[in-house]
């Protein structure tokens, strides 16, 4: 029997996808087996689900894939020896964000997310970029792997994929507190999703009655 919650919801919301079954298109895949389609409007009732499981310290080990054919929001991943990254100090993550934010031109922020437990992130050598980008980028993400939720780790590994510096449209910078992430785990994993937040028709609907 399944201890996990989130599965069991999934499965009582005829949403679970069994490993086996290659046709079905799914939308999340877990890393300890099995894969899910979760409809768009169904999200945030996922999300709370997931949200919940990741508070009361169960594991989760859960990777979102891209929405095929659909617009998806700018995300890199980015693979460093601890080596690269104990050389290249935060002044190159500030580069980076602040070319990041003429892109963005002012509409938009920026999540930097990375292992809580390290301390430290996976941007935190993002100059390497300039040099070294196609030994670092991980493209795989683009052709349909995906990448691990907020809360989620690795199969046998307890690292947990946390935000560990938000960057507001004015190139301001905090660092979230563990704490208050967890609080308010549903509005940064809507904020980091991949998939940008589709508008509830029914919801509309009703606006416009």
């Amino acid at each position: 029997m399944n201890a996990n919650p989130l599965t069991a919801w999934l499965r009582s919301n005829e949403m679970w996808v069994p490993a086996a079954d290659k046709a079905t298109a799914c939308s999340h895949v877990f890393l300890d087996g099995g894969k899910a389609n979760v409809p768009p409007l169904r999200t945030p009732d996922f999300l709370k689900t997931y949200a919940d499981c990741v508070r009361r310290d169960v594991p989760q080990f859960c990777v979102e894939r891209l929405a095929q054919g659909e617009a998806f929001r700018f995300f890199m991943d980015l693979d460093l020896s601890k080596e690269v990254e104990a050389r290249i100090g935060q002044d190159l993550l500030r580069e980076v964000l602040a070319t990041t934010a003429d892109l963005l031109d002012g509409n938009g922020s920026v999540t930097v997310c990375g292992k809580w437990n390290t301390g430290r992130s996976a941007w935190s050598a993002l100059r390497a970029v300039r040099q070294q980008l196609a030994s670092i980028l991980d493209t795989s993400v683009y052709r349909g792997s995906g990448l691990r939720m907020l809360g989620s780790r690795k199969r046998g590994g307890w690292d947990v994929y946390m935000p560990t510096r938000a960057v507001g449209p004015a190139g301001e910078q905090h660092e979230p507190a563990p704490a208050a992430v967890l609080a308010d785990l549903e509005r940064w994993l809507e904020r980091c999703s991949l998939n940008p937040a589709k508008p509830d028709a029914r919801a509309l609907l009703r606006n416009l009655a």
